[in-house]
């Protein structure tokens, strides 16, 4: 049995390896191999979407306390303001 290492580098450089895997256990006749293969590509997939969306969370919740931070400067400096 050939061993093969698992993949370095970023996410994209990890879903061709594992696409590289799928095309060649898929030429010799494996039915087993290919079904795992896609199913790591799944998972990946998940994660990629999962990660995305914490960072833009992360991204909105920065962006909002940001504002925040200004209206109270901007209330504490001028206290005749009134924010509707």
């Amino acid at each position: 049995m050939h061993h093969v290492s698992r993949p370095r580098g970023n996410i994209f450089q990890k879903k061709l390896y594992y696409l590289d895997l799928y095309n060649y256990a898929g030429r010799f006749g494996d039915t087993v191999r290919p079904q795992e293969i896609a199913g790591n590509l799944k998972q990946k997939d998940a994660y990629i979407s999962e990660t995305v969306r914490s960072r833009k969370l992360e991204e909105l919740w920065t962006t909002f306390d940001s504002i925040n931070r200004k209206m109270l400067i901007t209330a504490l400096l001028d206290p005749g303001l009134r924010f509707r």
